[in-house]
């Protein structure tokens, strides 16, 4: 079966069909944008296999590729030089005609992408990626000090080796300067290839990545990161509705842990659309513990549209609390025994009262042999 988000009205007309009571959020079929394409891989090297796979795209895009291996690849890189090439892979992996099997691992290295994973955080992978940022402020540094010794030279200096000699002692506090420059560069590229990634996830529309989409979504960072934050959140809140869009009854219950947390912290945000979306979703997947937070925005929701949907929405989720609370109880007696539990295993009460001692013997008559003595 291939999936193109071209499909997507068809996807939501069955949607509809199977599950008429749901109010499913609006997707607008994109288009085909080779302009985008050729633009993205403007700036990546001839031999790429990822602009190769982007020729053939522009050249034929309705012919599906089957291996995508080396989009998953290069999504998973940790070269910082290939930024370019990570985000048109992400792009065509959004694009592409490709099967589910083909989709699957692609769509795994996006949520890793999208979730900072790209690189294990362990401790030895920290350390190489630390070590490498340093040398490459190092190198920057060296390749500035000559523009430096230039400059002080017909300035001030009366020879290169004083330049030289003051240029090193300036090399100190340069370093970490240029260490942070370098640093916000590389960490704005990897946004790019991020929001890249969560726009490749809306088009997929798959279910299992409505957990990722949702916390991003809602993700807030420190304070000089408010800009390049709302523009993730933006990318998360556009690529939700078309997630949604694909959930089924079937899903509930089946998605990966902390899906319905995320959902229940979406539902806060301020765009209408997205706290529709969200309020959507937990209709078809929420459980009981999303009953607090849907209550609570019923209350204090100020658009009437959202108000009623989540009072529409608390006794669906009271009622699934209610299932998961009784097939959590144990099984238990319905009274208690009589017998106290030492009693409850004893030997049956006996006729006579023969002595212990002669329970074993030899019947009358009869002499006891060697082997019985």
């Amino acid at each position: 079966m291939f999936r193109r988000l071209r499909h997507r009205e068809e996807w939501q007309r069955s949607a509809e069909a199977s599950d008429p009571e749901v109010e499913r959020p609006s997707v607008e079929s994109p288009r085909l944008n080779a302009g985008e394409c050729r633009k993205l891989m403007r700036f990546v090297p001839r031999r790429s296999a990822v602009r190769r796979i982007a020729e053939h795209f522009v050249a034929a895009p309705d012919v599906p590729i089957d291996d995508l291996q080396p989009l998953t690849r290069t999504l998973l890189s940790r070269s910082v030089w290939r930024w370019r090439e990570r985000r048109l892979a992400a792009w065509l992996v959004g694009e592409i005609y490709a099967t589910d099997q083909a989709v699957a691992p692609a769509t795994e290295a996006l949520v890793r992408v999208v979730e900072r994973r790209a690189v294990r955080g362990n401790a030895a992978a920290i350390g190489r990626d630390l070590i490498g940022a340093a040398v490459r402020a190092y190198l920057l540094a060296l390749a500035l000090t000559p523009l430096v010794v230039v400059l002080l030279q017909g300035w001030w200096m009366d020879s290169a080796e004083a330049a030289a000699e003051t240029c090193l002692l300036l090399s100190v506090p340069l370093f970490p300067s240029v260490w942070g420059v370098s640093n916000f560069v590389e960490d704005m590229r990897k946004r790019a290839v991020r929001r890249e990634a969560i726009a490749a996830l809306g088009k997929l529309a798959r279910p299992e990545t409505l957990r990722v989409i949702a916390a991003m979504a809602t993700r807030v960072g420190p304070f000089w990161w408010s800009v390049p934050d709302t523009a993730d959140r933006g990318a998360a809140s556009a690529a939700l509705p078309p997630v949604v869009a694909n959930l089924r009854p079937e899903h509930y219950g089946a998605l990966p842990a902390g899906t319905v947390a995320a959902l229940c912290k979406l539902i806060g945000h301020n765009g209408d659309r997205t706290v529709m979306a969200a309020l959507t979703a937990l209709r078809i997947v929420g459980d009981g513990s999303a009953v607090q937070p849907v209550s609570r925005l019923a209350r204090r929701a100020k658009d009437p549209a959202i108000r009623a949907a989540a009072e529409d929405l608390v006794p669906i989720l009271l009622e699934r609390q209610r299932n998961e609370m009784a097939q959590s109880v144990l099984l238990r007696p319905s009274s208690a025994p009589s017998a106290s539990p030492e009693e409850l295993l004893r030997p049956a009460a006996s006729g006579s009262d023969t002595s212990p001692d002669e329970l074993l013997r030899a019947s009358a008559g009869e002499t006891p042999t060697e082997d019985a003595t």
